[in-house]
This record gives structure tokens, C-alpha cells and sequence, in this order.
């Protein structure tokens, strides 16, 4: 799976949104793919190698291209990474109402947990 930097253009408009907080890929991810792209990008749960390390990461696909926006403002891009599953817009939405949560108010996005299940939870970095 390869990454395309985003413009910093992009970077600075999502961030003035509070959508590129570090150590919340998840979150910034959701919501950029439920509000911003408005249906036309896809949520995405990949593995991520930093320093080494494997941990669960959300990123954005956006016209055949993945952001990593989230590691991009926060210091740089992964070394590598492994796509695990993709969802529209619709599916996640299906998917966060399944875990109880409204997708258009309060919810947890699904991460990708170290065992490799994916869930609606609060995760701790």
C-alpha cells in the first residue's frame, strides 16, 4: 500500500478542523471520510511500521489515492504499510451504528486492534 503525500495546503485546512490530531487516526480519519469527502473517499484500517513497530492505523483513500494525514502533520509517514479493510462512507456508518454509536454525533471509529479484530473501542496510545 503506498502512501501519496497530501498537499500542505490540505494538511493546514484539516488541521484549522482539528482533524490531524496526533494519536488519533481513527478519529481524524472517520470523520474526514463521513463529513469533508461527503462520500467520495473511503476509510481505510492498514498496518503501520514506525520505528520498526507494527500498530493499527486508519488512513483515507480519496480518488485511487491513500493520505496518511494524520502522520503527515504529526512528524512524517510511515515506513510501510499492509491495507487490512476499506469502507465507504455508508459502511462506516453501518458500522459505528452496530458498536451503538450515531455517525452523525457521538462515536467510537473502528480501530484495528493488535490481535487483528476490528472494533468500535476507545484506543490508547
Amino acid at each position: 500500500m503506498k502512501i501519496t503525500p497530501a498537499s500542505q495546503e490540505l494538511i493546514d485546512h484539516l488541521r484549522s478542523k482539528g482533524l490531524a490530531n496526533p494519536n488519533h487516526c481513527y478519529s481524524n480519519a472517520a470523520q474526514i471520510v463521513l463529513g469533508v469527502l461527503r462520500g467520495e473517499g473511503n476509510y481505510i484500517l492498514c498496518w503501520v511500521w514506525n520505528d520498526g513497530k507494527k500498530h493499527g492505523h486508519a488512513v483515507i483513500e480519496y480518488k485511487g489515492q491513500y493520505l496518511d494525514v494524520t502522520l503527515q502533520a504529526n512528524g512524517g509517514i510511515g515506513s510501510r504499510y499492509e491495507f487490512v479493510k476499506s469502507f465507504t462512507k455508508a459502511e462506516l456508518e453501518e458500522f459505528i451504528t452496530q458498536f451503538g454509536g450515531d455517525p452523525n454525533g457521538e462515536f467510537l471509529p473502528p480501530a484495528l486492534l493488535d490481535n487483528g479484530k476490528i472494533q468500535c473501542i476507545k484506543v490508547e496510545i
